[in-house]
């Protein structure tokens, strides 16, 4: 349970809380819907001011690091595959080759963005 000095909070569309509020070494960038316990003071002015919303027990839990370390080696892959379609692209010579690597540009970066969304 929280505190009567501290409440907590958690921001719809993400957000950075200094380092001077959390009393920590650098600024705490805040995932979309990650629950924060922040003073009180500041955690109503960001509710006030509708940049965050109190927390609730409904409120979705946050990614492991673990989780966030497979989105990221995920993301990496295929950021590998854009390139590597790009190249194979580059140096086709026939319009056959060249639509052939064009297809695979297209998924690729089809499967990329679907992955940062």
């Amino acid at each position: 349970m929280a505190s009567k000095t501290t409440m907590k909070i958690q921001f719809p569309l993400g957000g950075i809380i200094p380092k001077d509020v959390l009393k920590s070494a650098k600024d705490r960038v805040c995932e979309p819907g990650e629950v924060v316990t922040v003073p009180i003071a500041y955690g109503e002015h960001l509710v006030s001011d509708r940049f965050a919303e109190k927390a609730t027990s409904t409120t979705k839990p946050v990614q492991s690091s673990e989780g966030a370390d497979k989105k990221k080696a995920e993301l990496a892959g295929l950021e590998k595959a854009v390139a590597a379609a790009k190249e194979a692209l580059e140096s086709a010579e026939s319009d056959e080759a060249k639509a052939t690597a064009q297809a695979a540009l297209d998924g690729a970066e089809s499967a990329l963005a679907d992955a940062k969304s």
